[in-house]
């Protein structure tokens, strides 16, 4: 285990799954589920709309 560990986390792997990882969460989970319930939480939920009252910088 230990040196499958220093494979996955002590090499050049590591940027692998940083990246593949970047990609789901950009690029398939964010469009498909996570946009929708962010606003869901956004006009649902008392903090949400907290939130969304924060004027932008």
């Amino acid at each position: 285990l230990k040196g499958l560990q220093k494979l996955m986390f002590h090499t050049p792997l590591v940027y692998l799954f940083v990246y593949a990882s970047y990609l789901y969460h950009d690029f398939v989970w964010w469009p498909l589920i996570g946009r929708r319930r962010a606003r869901k939480v956004w006009r649902e939920e008392p903090w949400g709309r907290l939130f969304l009252s924060y004027p932008e910088e």
